[in-house]
């Protein structure tokens, strides 16, 4: 077969021997880790549920709650981890400068997701007992390269991987201690930190309090406020809705004003990327007020408790709210700005948070609450989030409410600690047929399903259908109650979320192995900015890690003008397809000389018609035989492309080619690693952005994909079970908007590093890189949606392939991957009933187990208007707007996407007022209790960078591929992020929360003394005022002044023996913890260009290319309701 194509292959290069020296591309080597000292703490057993588990089907969700337990296990590293999902992330221990240098604490990694270690037991009705299936193995160590140290105090990165040594080229630094990642689902416990240096220890955070059963409060009335005046009173009983007086006047703007042509793009704007210069920030701050102390301690309570009038000031922005007066503030007269709805400033205690109480639904806090999550029958809002917690009973009173019906769903979504993971219940047995199912409706067998005729046949709560009959052997007797006398005793009837092993008619073909293919760029601009170099430093350390054990597989491919194949050098020898496919499947005659011997290149240069030269499925070897023959050409390739001068970049033939490599291999990831915009060959691109920014009447024309043929080469993929990450690691412009087809048809993932700097920019694209390869994830993996009769799906939004209306495909599908469900009323609903969803998820794990993961939710039917509106969940609201407004940028005009978030806040805040508010003023604004933040975070979702003018193409497409695929959890902090100060850190007393109160984000809370942080969960920055104290800057920064730090090159402030500096690091430790992502640091301090994409960030203030201030934008909201109502 390949001697068809013999006149499109080059001569065969080899890698290795002779390659010019290049300072970028230094293989690491491997280094020792420091001694960790031993776990403890023994384990109860946990009753086994179902049939016994054969081997290698340990559940997922239980290896994911063994990591967040802590525990540690002896035994040896396991070779390949049984579960399905990656191993646990690997340790770094302590280790030791150079002779002559002093002792430094090394900064921590990155914790994705982060969970506080504690001790290895998990909480269930107050008993210890052990994880389903875990077994009992030590964890393997991760052992980075070593890295010299530099004699002056170095700078330590916001984070957190080591970065890899061929990154660093001018600054070399220790790595800290990686905090146990819990969100790596095996059965192999964390291993304890390493002994912390002294006086510089990292900090660790206590375990989780007990769950404890607190008493139930009662089902509360609908909260309301009136907001006018600044006039601070008791709440009644019961409170009353919140008004806002109308028209106030525009509140003065503080501080320098905003440069129309500031940089932009939200937080994520960088230094270059903008289209002009910056404004300036540093006024004097008045004192704000905040809640008291937040309460430390104890056991959480019960989610539902009457909240105290700390809570409730806490609530109200540091404010108690006032009573309903009608004649509160009238036009003309000025909003209070301490009146105006905001975020709590700390948040509340722990607690928590039942599924069902008294065989009734429980709303759900915000996503912003801590809670432990006890499942007693329907899925965590974890995994499952509806908008409405109370539906209404027909279609006539969901359009009278202006409400969406949506439900968001995160299937593989990760517990927090505390939280019972998802059990599994063996159905992949020769007797047991697979999971019981409805026999017209396909539904799985769920807790609200009904028995009759003496347990002999089940009802179906989709249906209504009574023709299952059951198995002899699931039958069980029924109880006084209707129910089976074995439901607690079978997951799959008392909790809302269950997995199933299954086997049979669940599998078409024996599961494939996993397969990674890296394609990587090496066009001078590549190699010039480290890009290259990067990429393969840090593929070089992730292939230990890689998750499938013996059976992973991994293929490397290079790019400029032609693209180049690797294959072991004997598996070269003979061209014939046999040879190969036995090189590249670890033949064990041939993986010892393959390991030893150098892979050998083969160049495809036909970029008009593109192929794979390497026959059957040669294209990825078998990583366990062929590791250090991978890793020596990772290394070779800097060297061999070091000094190349060819600028053309062939990205679409090289993607092209690797589909059709990975799809004789049926399916696998590609992972691209872009650097420049792909011009040359098939499917190139074209600059397409404007020289100008956009105005807001200008149509986004580039926002659309060019032309179908990346859309075609996406389904082309997705139908092959072909998933496909990128990571533009770029200078500039390369048409994401087009690339990012790629990623949301194949539910992969899209990362932007833009100007792509290693110094900066290395520790957090290895850990984003990580992240990805070894989080947990399914394969070939298709879902569906049941409804109850009455309702139906009508839209799904999100990142997918669709093959008919009713499924969906997910060629890969990880623990970040949301997707959201509108849902419409096809007939009138029973009151006083509930309706009931069941997500199923088919999906193959990374060990080539099959599972069928299920996720319930029941909701309780009404017909008050006053019902819905207290039961909505203003989370899911939001960010279901914020999904469907970002998939309708391409082609439209930034001012219509505009109208339409007003829209939605609109037609549903005169909704309330027309149907359930109370008679008041028309000068007031009101606002129902569960949806009184809904201005602020619309305001929010308006200054992002896919609705600012000032926005870059590529920094608007990756916000828009962001939110496709993002949750509540993640999209509220990017709507309000979080501003913080830092210079006052030193003065909180012991017993002060670990993250202070959150600021009011405008510039009037900026004093130019003062340092600050602020950060979104993806981006977070160092305000450095104009008039810092030299000292104060030296106790951060180790020098007098921000001035004389090159901000390109900053990576984070250095580890100090201060008060100040150990302070920040802390806090910045436990942000990431918070939010489970790597956030690069950036500095910020006056007359920069990264100042102006912060200050945007402020969204509290007028900008000229955001729009309007908080006031401005509750008149605009209030004269819009006005109107609809005259």
């Amino acid at each position: 077969m390949l001697r068809g194509h013999l006149g499109n292959l080059q001569p065969q290069a080899r890698l290795g021997a002779g390659a010019p020296s290049n300072p970028y591309g230094a293989p690491p080597h491997p280094a020792a880790g420091g001694g960790l000292p031993p776990g403890s703490g023994m384990m109860a057993p946990r009753p086994v549920y179902g049939a016994p588990q054969p081997p290698g089907t340990h559940q997922l969700a239980s290896q994911i709650q063994q990591m967040n337990m802590g525990g540690q296990h002896p035994g040896p590293p396991p070779a390949a981890v049984p579960g399905g999902a990656p191993r646990p992330p690997p340790a770094v221990g302590q280790m030791h400068p150079p002779q002559g240098v002093a002792a430094v604490r090394p900064p921590p990694a990155m914790p994705r997701p982060g969970f506080p270690p504690a001790p290895a037991m998990q909480m269930n009705g107050g008993m210890h007992q052990e994880a389903v299936g875990v077994p009992q193995k030590q964890q393997q160590r991760y052992r980075p390269p070593p890295m010299p140290m530099p004699a002056a105090t170095p700078q330590r990165p916001l984070g957190a991987m080591p970065m890899p040594a061929a990154l660093n080229r001018q600054q070399q630094q220790y790595p800290r201690p990686i905090t146990p990642s819990s969100g790596f689902p095996v059965g192999v416990p964390p291993p304890p930190r390493p002994p912390p240096v002294e006086g510089l220890s990292a900090p660790v955070p206590p375990p989780m309090p007990t769950p404890s059963a607190a008493p139930r409060a009662p089902f509360m009335a609908q909260q309301q406020q009136h907001i006018g005046g600044g006039v601070a009173r008791l709440p009644p009983q019961p409170p009353q809705p919140q008004q806002i007086g109308g028209y106030p006047q525009q509140q003065q703007q503080p501080g320098t004003p905003f440069s129309p042509s500031a940089t932009a793009g939200g937080m994520s704007g960088t230094p270059g990327g903008g289209w002009g210069a910056p404004p300036t920030f540093g006024a004097t701050a008045p004192s704000q007020p905040g809640p008291p102390s937040q309460q430390q301690g104890g056991a959480p309570p019960a989610f539902g408790a009457p909240p105290t009038m700390q809570q409730q000031q806490q609530q109200s922005g540091g404010m108690a709210t006032s009573a309903p007066q009608q004649q509160g503030v009238m036009g003309g007269r000025n909003i209070d700005p301490g009146s105006m709805p905001r975020p709590a400033s700390l948040p509340p205690p722990t607690q928590v948070f039942e599924t069902r109480r008294e065989n009734t639904h429980t709303i759900p806090p915000s996503t912003e609450a801590p809670i432990v999550v006890r499942d007693c029958g329907s899925a965590g809002p974890r995994y499952m989030r509806s908008s409405l917690n109370s539906i209404p009973q027909g279609a006539d009173l969901l359009k009278s409410a202006s409400l969406p019906f949506v439900v968001m769903i995160n299937p593989l979504a990760l517990p927090e600690h505390g939280e019972a993971p998802v059990d599994v219940v063996d159905a992949a047995g020769p007797d047991v047929g697979g999971p019981l199912r409805c026999v017209d409706c396909k539904a799985y067998v769920c807790p609200y399903m009904r028995w009759v005729d003496n347990g002999r046949k089940m009802e179906c709560c989709f249906c209504n259908s009574s023709n299952t009959i059951v198995p002899p052997e699931y039958f069980s007797h029924l109880g006084g109650d209707g129910q089976r006398r074995d439901r607690e005793d079978r997951p799959e009837l008392c909790r809302g979320s269950v997995e199933f092993d299954v086997g049979g008619e669940y599998l078409v073909r024996p599961p494939v192995c996993p397969t990674y293919f890296f394609l990587i760029e090496v066009t001078a601009g590549a190699v010039g900015s480290g890009a290259t170099a990067a990429a393969c430093a840090s593929i070089s350390q992730l292939l230990d890690e890689l998750p499938g054990g013996e059976r992973t597989r991994v293929g490397i491919a290079t790019f400029d003008s032609r693209v180049h194949f690797y294959a072991p050098k004997s598996s070269t020898n003979s061209m014939s397809n046999g040879d190969i496919h036995a090189a590249a499947n670890g033949d064990p005659n041939e993986a010892s000389s393959a390991s030893q011997q150098q892979p050998v290149m083969l160049v495809m240069s036909d970029i008009a018609d593109p192929f794979c030269p390497l026959g059957g499925t040669a294209a990825a070897v078998n990583l366990a035989h062929h590791k250090k023959a991978l890793k020596n050409l990772l290394d070779s390739i800097p060297k061999t492309f070091a000094s190349t001068q060819v600028g053309e970049c062939a990205g679409g033939a090289a993607l092209k080619a690797t589909i059709d490599a990975l799809k004789l291999g049926v399916g696998g990831r590609a992972v691209v690693f872009l650097a420049s915009l792909p011009h040359a060959g098939v499917l190139a691109l074209k600059p397409r952005e404007a020289g100008r920014p956009p105005s807001e009447r200008d149509t986004l024309e580039v926002m659309t994909p060019e032309g179908k043929d990346y859309t075609a080469l996406a389904q082309h993929a997705a139908e092959h079970q072909v998933s496909i990450d990128i990571f533009a690691l770029t200078q500039g412009y390369v048409d994401l908007a087009t690339l990012s087809v790629l990623c949301t048809e194949t539910s992969g993932s899209m990362h932007r590093y833009n100007p792509f700097n290693p110094d900066a920019d290395g520790a957090r694209f290895h850990n984003d890189l990580r992240w990805c390869l070894m989080r947990p994830q399914g394969f070939e993996a298709v879902a569906r949606l049941r409804v109850s009769s009455g309702l139906s799906v009508d839209n799904y939004v999100g990142a997918f392939h669709r093959r008919n209306p009713t499924d969906l495909h997910f060629p890969a599908l990880s623990c970040d991957h949301t997707i959201s469900a509108r849902l419409l009323h096809e007939e009138r609903l029973r009151e006083g009933a509930e309706i009931y969803l069941q997500y199923a998820l088919l999906y193959t794990n990374t060990e080539g187990r099959r599972r069928v993961r299920l996720h319930n939710l029941a909701l309780p039917v009404t017909r008050s208007l006053g019902s819905v509106f207290r039961g909505a969940d203003l989370d899911t609201f939001v960010t279901y707007v914020a999904k469907k407004v970002s998939a309708q940028v391409p082609g439209r005009t930034i001012a219509a996407c505009r109208d339409v978030i007003i829209k939605a806040a609109v037609d549903t805040l005169v909704a309330y007022r027309k149907h359930v508010a109370t008679a008041s003023s028309s000068g007031q604004l009101i606002l129902p209790e569960s949806l009184k933040l809904l201005p602020l975070y619309s305001l929010g979702l308006t200054k992002l960078a896919c609705f600012r003018t000032d926005a870059r193409a590529d920094s608007r497409a990756i916000w828009m591929t962001r939110l496709m695929m993002a949750s509540p959890t993640t999209v509220l902090p990017t709507l309000h992020p979080r501003l913080l100060e830092l210079h006052t850190l030193v003065k909180k007393p012991a017993n002060a929360p670990k993250v202070p109160e959150k600021l009011w984000l405008t510039a009037e809370r900026l004093d130019s003394e003062g340092i600050y942080l602020l950060e979104n969960g993806f981006d977070a920055h160092i305000f450095i005022g104009a008039a810092v104290p030299p000292e104060m800057c030296t106790a951060l920064l180790n020098v007098p002044s921000a001035d004389m730090i090159d901000i390109v090159q900053f990576s984070g402030p250095p580890a100090l023996d201060t008060q100040l500096s150990k302070a920040v690091l802390a806090l910045l430790d436990e942000i990431r913890r918070q939010r489970k992502s790597y956030m690069h640091l950036r500095l910020v301090r006056r007359g920069h260009p990264q100042e102006a994409a912060c200050m945007a960030a402020l969204i509290e203030d007028r900008s000229p290319s955001a729009g309007m201030s908080y006031v401005e934008w509750l008149c605009m909201l209030h004269r819009q309701i006005q109107n609809k109502l005259s």
